[in-house]
């Protein structure tokens, strides 16, 4: 089959994966993505992964960035493009995630890191049900006509002792204050339970 030039064609089981992937986590290192793709059994071959990176990097569905604090690390995102790719597949997300300005691009980078890799911890560990992004909370929120509503880093489900539990995820890098802990639970109990979100 031809293709037009200057063109891209899509492997649904293995590159919309990988969009998605990119846009759940906001930003993400080369390597958490390969283990996002290999624990989700989308990818096993490393050389084939890093080809399909270059080629989405390529035309412009996602974007490379090199970040001080992630040391010699690519980290990505995705583009409007790619947004759009996976909106025309069917991706309902309301909001994309929230572009950093420069001076916060660093905390960012690393708040993003960090969870992927408690995200990915857990799927390591084969306790991980369910993860729902700050995206798709964000957009959920929305959707519901909750525009002030929590936006949680996530919504995560674990099964321990085959129970599952869930529960939001608010990561913190440096420590709050009292008050503003207590805010954060009032906020939290205010609110409906976590099944809407599920």
């Amino acid at each position: 089959m031809r293709y037009i030039k200057d063109s891209i064609s899509l492997s649904s089981e293995h590159d919309y994966p990988l969009l998605r992937q990119v846009l759940r986590s906001g930003l993400v290192t080369h390597d958490q993505l390969f283990e996002f793709m290999q624990l989700g059994k989308y990818e096993s071959s490393r050389p084939t992964f890093n080809w399909r990176v270059r080629r989405l990097t390529q035309y412009g569905l996602t974007v490379r960035h090199t970040v001080p604090s992630a040391g010699k690390a690519f980290v990505y995102s995705i583009t409007p493009a790619g947004e759009l790719e996976l909106a025309g597949i069917g991706e309902q997300f309301v909001t994309t995630p929230a572009k950093p300005d420069r001076n916060d691009k660093e905390l960012q980078v690393a708040h993003s890191l960090e969870l992927n890799n408690i995200h990915l911890s857990l799927l390591r560990a084969g306790l991980l049900v369910r993860w729902v992004p700050e995206i798709q909370v964000r957009s959920r929120n929305l959707s519901m006509g909750l525009p002030n509503g929590k936006v949680y880093d996530a919504i995560v489900t674990v099964r321990v002792d085959n129970r599952d539990a869930t529960f939001a995820l608010e990561y913190e890098r440096t420590a709050k204050s009292e008050g503003q802990y207590a805010e954060v639970r009032n906020k939290f109990e205010a609110e409906e339970d976590l099944d809407h979100f599920l």
